[in-house]
């Protein structure tokens, strides 16, 4: 796209100024650029122009915008203009920039700001026609660093003062997110510094990315782009350099080698114990300068597992190790501020005195001279007034904040750093800092970070900031020092994610949550239960859960495998679901959910206590998608595939009234489908325009019109749906709430209505939860129920169209009442399959969930005070168990196998007249009518059982079968009664 710079670089200063030009003609073509863009060019001559603004803000930032070139007018109107800070000469290699300074703002060569190994610099001022502009090109091989976080550039008058107001108002007031202009008639500081001029500033900022500050490290040789050659280590030897760098700092780690690096992948890999270790979460990784240069940046804002061990750097000819770049992390950090006072004698620090990044399991102590009179300030930094008995001292020292209960947020938007004021519950998330200050008045200040505990920022990713201050007494001709050390933080998970628990403390987001968790209660447990959804169907989703203490994951810590809701058991997570690979915390496992259409699972991870009871599940959901159209034609141009059926106006009409409750006939073609756990359709109903007749309707009312008035009925139909019956020779539809026929748990069956954006088209979503329960309270249609639809022109919109037709054109289109509401309706029959039968039973229920009939008699173990059921099997003659995970069922072939006095018996060693068999969810036992011909009797002891258990053997809920059938032959066993640990240790392997 661009003319090769590094020759553009040595051009006569008109070819330079034409070439820019062209280029700057292409990318208006293709870029709409507001003030300044990616690749920027620009001239404050053009719009948006200084001569209508006061300000025009260009903000660049040095990791994107790798080509810019910005022109300075010489002459606006009558006033002479040109680049402040101003040059005496137009040569590149003695021009200056602002950066900031203890009082504001000084000037620096731009040479010394903006370092790099190219031939030919990456900046220049170039001398135009009628302009100067600030030019700057970096090609992919190369690599610059900046020693300042900022440096400013002013176009305007010649004459510009820039006074104290004015500064402050481009240092404290001017916003760096974004680039922008600033309206004369704006009252601020810097119109009133711009009153006397008919024009307005151009004024540049060149922000530094955190991939272009100094590097860390070293190399074969010594480079300009280093951050510290006295952390290189150098064996007087052998020459061999090397040098210690952490991988979790914010500064990007540079390894410089004119050789052959090995590993050639570079902190991909790593060299530890003589092999490589594979590390594939590098947050940025370039090379420059025909390989020899490496840039990589392996800190990201969330923990990752810390990476350890080492690159060589080898000579091309004697293969002999040149440089040696260790990687070790460090868990103590110190920032001491007595050293640093004596190392520069006083003198004004520009940057922050000590930056940290802060990871699970390591600390800051920050040192400081000792006062036993510190004040240690946490609400504020206000006048702080010393008491009457303060010591006579010509200083006082201060340290803030003193406690992590009012945080100090660096906030960077502006020129200036300003620090906020946040409670720590509006700003972080977890309990894993502490901050100790016993040892204040001793110097010592330890800011710990918990391995074992989360912690997440709230909001925008910010460091956090504290300070030590000298200051000195009333009158007092000395300045204040103020020590500033800013600690960053890397967190355990991200906030702003579906994530599930129960604990008072809160570490995800909860309103991501709140349309994806519900609380449940227990039936015969006294606890809550959080239970969050994650169905997905598009994209990619982030989630958690996260125990309380005390609590422990399930299946064991969910990091392999989880429990599949559908068949009871455990399987490894699917290549669509992965750890985020986050640094290990107790209770704590974070997923990313990649959408897989192929795809149909239901699993969860659950939150158990010490008892085995689980207080929290979280299940990930996919379902397999499709989408299908029903197109609507309108009635002369309909199908004969046809059938007339009555339906209540009161069931299709927005607002029903008394008078509308009369029959409507419709014709319809029909349309079936059958759905099954794990699917979800969608159906949009579109009216189709395909005969002359059809278009010459469409320009009657309009194509929008009438899309518009295409619906989906029942209206209500997210409560209720259309019964399909039979009277006498015609069908009827009939509405009906989906609670009369089917329940279960909640939410496993959606039906909604959508929109696409910017469409009129109505689309009914179908979704059947894969791991869901639902029955049919239906003795005729226990396995599957059918839910009719209708998808037209409401009928009461097609009457009202009437009134707006014309004689004429009824004539003509043959059009009467009767064939109104027009169109041929789609009438869309879904059968659902049901995934249990209604029957009597219990097991693991929550209340307000009907699983098992309502009427079932519930007991209350004397002796544990575990909850369950007893069912009469003469008189029911079929009962169930349901026993989901984390939960185990004894027997484990529960029906198949009971226990009778504690002891495990075959079913078929008791009777022949009783069947076993399993639903989705349920294990079930039925009375065959073969008892009828045996002559057997019912036995009301002992009682079959089967129980529900927790991992620690817990009985959670029993089921007692009495009232049953029994061969003569069966005698009460005698042995031993199970022992419950032998089934967990078969299940689980423990």
């Amino acid at each position: 796209m661009f003319v090769t710079m590094s020759s553009l670089r040595i051009l006569s200063s008109q070819a330079t100024k034409l070439v820019l030009y062209v280029i700057s003609a292409l990318i208006s073509l293709v870029i709409n650029t507001n003030v300044c863009s990616a690749d920027v060019v620009h001239d404050f001559m053009d719009d948006p122009a200084i001569t209508n603004f006061a300000a025009v803000i260009c903000v660049l930032n040095s990791h994107n915008d790798r080509f810019v070139s910005i022109s300075c007018p010489d002459r606006v109107g009558d006033v002479n203009y040109t680049w402040h800070p101003r040059s005496s000469n137009d040569s590149y290699i003695e021009r200056n920039a602002y950066i900031s300074s203890q009082h504001g703002l000084e000037t620096r060569p731009v040479s010394e700001i903006i370092i790099s190994e190219s031939v030919a610099p990456i900046w220049i001022f170039d001398r135009g026609i009628n302009s100067t502009s600030f030019n700057i090109y970096v090609q992919r091989d190369e690599h610059y660093i900046m020693t300042e976080n900022r440096l400013m550039l002013l176009c305007g008058p010649v004459d510009l003062e820039l006074t104290p107001t004015l500064v402050s108002y481009l240092t404290n007031t001017v916003d760096l997110d974004h680039s922008h202009t600033i309206r004369r008639n704006t009252y601020s500081s810097l119109t009133r510094a711009l009153d006397k001029y008919s024009s307005g500033i151009g004024v540049v900022y060149l922000r530094r990315n955190s991939f272009h500050h100094p590097l860390m490290g070293c190399g074969s040789r010594a480079s300009p782009l280093f951050r510290n050659p006295n952390d290189v280590i150098i064996d007087e030897a052998t020459g061999l350099r090397t040098c210690v760098v952490d991988p979790m700092s914010t500064l990007p780690i540079g390894f410089l080698c004119e050789g052959e690096i090995e590993p050639p992948d570079c902190f991909r890999y790593l060299i530890s114990d003589n092999n490589y270790v594979h590390h594939p979460l590098v947050h940025r990784y370039m090379t420059a300068y025909n390989d020899t240069l490496l840039i990589v940046q392996p800190f990201v804002y969330l923990a990752s597992p810390l990476i350890e061990g080492y690159c060589v750097c080898r000579d091309r000819v004697n293969s002999e190790v040149v440089a040696k770049l260790i990687v070790k992390p460090r868990y103590e950090y110190v920032c001491d501020i007595n050293n640093m006072l004596m190392k520069n004698r006083l003198k004004y620090i520009r940057h922050f005195w000590c930056s940290f990044v802060l990871h699970p399991g390591s600390n800051v102590t920050i040192k400081f001279p000792a006062d036993s009179d510190i004040i240690l300030d946490d609400d504020g930094d206000e006048q702080i007034e010393l008491k009457d008995d303060t010591p006579p001292n010509l200083f006082y020292t201060t340290f803030n904040p003193s406690s992590l209960r009012k945080l100090r947020i660096l906030g960077s938007s502006k020129w200036n750093n300003h620090v906020l004021k946040r409670h720590y519950s509006e700003k972080l998330a977890g309990d894993a800092l502490t901050l100790d200050v016993s040892n204040a008045r001793k110097g010592v200040v330890k800011l710990s970070y918990d391995i074992n505990k989360p912690l997440t920022m709230i909001g925008s990713y910010d460091s956090l900031c504290f300070y030590w201050r000298l200051l000195p007494r009333v009158n007092y001709p000395f300045e204040h020092i103020f020590a500033t050390i800013r600690i960053t933080l890397s967190l355990t998970h991200p906030y702003d994610v579906v994530g599930c628990e129960t604990g008072e403390m809160r570490i995800f987001d909860p309103q991501s949550a709140r349309r994806r968790c519900v609380w449940k209660s227990y039936t015969g447990i006294r606890r809550f239960y959080r239970q969050c959804i994650i169905h997905h169907n598009s994209g990619v989703i982030r989630t958690g859960i996260y125990c309380k203490p005390g609590e422990m994951l399930m299946p064991p810590n969910c990091s392999e495998s989880a429990f599949d809701l559908s068949t009871g058991g455990s399987l490894p997570w699917p290549p669509s679901i992965t750890n985020m690979h986050m640094r290990k915390v107790d209770g704590l496992q974070m997923f990313k959910f990649t959408i897989n259409p192929i795809e149909v699972f239901s699993l969860s991870c659950n939150c158990i206590t010490d008892r085995g009871i689980a207080t929290s599940q979280l299940i990930l959901e996919s379902t397999y998608h499709e989408h299908n159209v029903l197109l609507i034609r309108p009635l002369f141009s309909a199908q004969r595939n046809e059938r007339q059926i009555y339906v209540n106006k009161s069931d299709i009409i927005y607002d029903p009234s008394p008078s509308d409750d009369f029959l409507v006939s419709i014709k319809v073609n029909h349309e079936g489908r059958s759905i099954s756990p794990g699917n979800t359709y969608s159906y949009e109903c579109r009216y189709v325009y395909g005969s002359a007749l059809s278009r010459e309707w469409s320009s009657i009312f309009g194509q929008r019109y009438i899309e518009g008035s295409n619906s989906w009925l029942p209206r209500n139909l997210r409560w209720s749906y259309f019964e399909k019956i039979r009277r006498g020779s015609t069908y009827h539809l009939r509405g009906v709430n989906y609670n009369e026929y089917i329940t279960g748990e909640k939410n496993t069956l959606v039906v909604k209505i959508k929109k696409n954006i910017g469409e009129d088209n109505e689309i009914l979503e179908f979704n059947y939860r894969s791991s869901g329960i639902l029955i049919s309270k239906d003795p005729n249609n226990a396995n599957s129920l059918s839910f009719h639809y209708l998808c037209g022109l409401r009928p009461d919109v097609g009457y009202g169209l009437v009134d707006r037709i014309s004689e004429v054109d009824r004539e003509r289109l043959n059009i009467t009442d009767l064939r109104y509401p027009s169109g041929t309706y789609k009438l869309l029959e879904m059968v659902v399959v049901t995934t249990d039968p209604y029957v009597h039973g219990c097991g693991v229920t929550f209340t307000g969930e009907e699983i098992f009939k309502p009427d079932t008699v519930h007991i209350t173990d004397a002796n544990d005070g575990s909850s369950g059921c007893q069912v009469d099997l003469s008189e029911h003659r079929e009962c169930g168990f349901y026993c989901p995970p984390p939960y185990v069922i004894d027997p484990p072939l529960c029906f198949q196998e009971v226990l009778v006095d504690g002891v495990v018996t075959q079913l078929s060693d008791i009777s022949d007249s009783m069947v076993y068999h399993k639903s989705t969810h349920f294990s079930l036992l039925s009375l065959h009518h073969s008892h009828k011909q045996s002559n057997q009797e019912p036995k009301m002891s002992p009682p079959l059982q089967c129980r529900c258990l927790s991992i620690t053997g817990e009985v959670i809920s029993t089921i007692n079968i009495v009232n049953y059938y029994s061969n003569d032959s069966f005698k009460r066993p005698k042995g031993l009664m199970r022992v419950y640990r032998h089934i967990l240790d078969e299940l689980f392997g423990q």
